[in-house]
């Protein structure tokens, strides 16, 4: 019994590793297939911008496909100083051009939030399924989402053998659809979680998988209307200045 349990927890594995990689590589396919469709148009203006957004997309797929072995571990050798607004204007970018063309995009940000310390390509790949989610819970006309990044102080999160570390950046990415399903509230970030026709489950274990590695943590809003997702991540910090301090 012991070997048949082990045998299928492996199996289980092993297609759940299957189903994460294809969810994560749709993303970006949509996005160069959204692109490829407004490139038919030979009239269009920014035709540079669609094919940076294919090749960008491409290599994005490329880099999914290496990580493969490695979907379980975050190497914090890959981590740099990085700006956030980067990250999301990347983001919101390929969205606009791709999966999210019918939404209304709102910016609100705070130009004086300092930098965090990062994976790029992560930290787009889990902003991607955020604005993937809110683009497809939104009506086709009408549809608004609205990203907000903001200093936050107050919570401290620590984890087993880290030291505590301060959450000081917030990103609130909120949108005017239905809502989330009542059914599905306590076990949001839980693998294969979903209400969605033909969804597998994935994203939003993946994005808090990704935040968490990050020293962050994911939350889901209580608001009225819509959805609203926060992001808090910890701010680079100078180790040489927190010494002397």
């Amino acid at each position: 019994m012991d070997r048949a349990l082990i045998s299928q927890n492996s199996t289980k594995s092993v297609s759940a590793m299957g189903s994460m990689l294809s969810h994560e590589i749709k993303n970006p396919l949509a996005s160069i297939s959204g692109a490829a469709q407004l490139l038919q148009d030979s009239t269009i203006d920014n035709k540079e911008t669609l094919i940076s957004i294919i090749i960008d997309e491409t290599k994005r797929i490329e880099s999914l496909i290496d990580r493969v072995e490695l979907l379980g571990e975050v190497s914090i050798k890959s981590f740099r100083k990085i700006n956030i607004h980067d990250v999301l204007d990347k983001v919101k970018r390929n969205a606009s051009q791709g999966y999210g063309s019918h939404v209304y995009f709102t910016e609100d940000y705070d130009p004086s939030i300092p930098l965090i310390v990062g994976d790029f390509e992560l930290l787009i790949q889990a902003f991607h399924n955020l604005f993937k989610n809110a683009c497809e819970s939104v009506k086709k006309t009408g549809g608004k989402i609205f990203v907000k990044t903001s200093f936050h102080s107050g919570i401290t999160f620590s984890s087993t053998g880290k030291r505590n570390k301060k959450l000081q950046l917030k990103v609130s990415i909120a949108d005017n659809g239905p809502g989330v399903s009542k059914n599905i509230l306590s076990d949001i970030f839980d693998p294969f979680s979903t209400t969605k026709l033909g969804g597998s489950g994935l994203g939003l274990s993946i994005v808090s998988k990704i935040i968490l590695e990050h020293g962050g943590i994911i939350e889901l809003d209580d608001v009225k209307e819509g959805a609203c997702f926060n992001v808090y991540l910890p701010v680079f910090v100078n180790k040489k200045v927190e010494r002397l301090n």
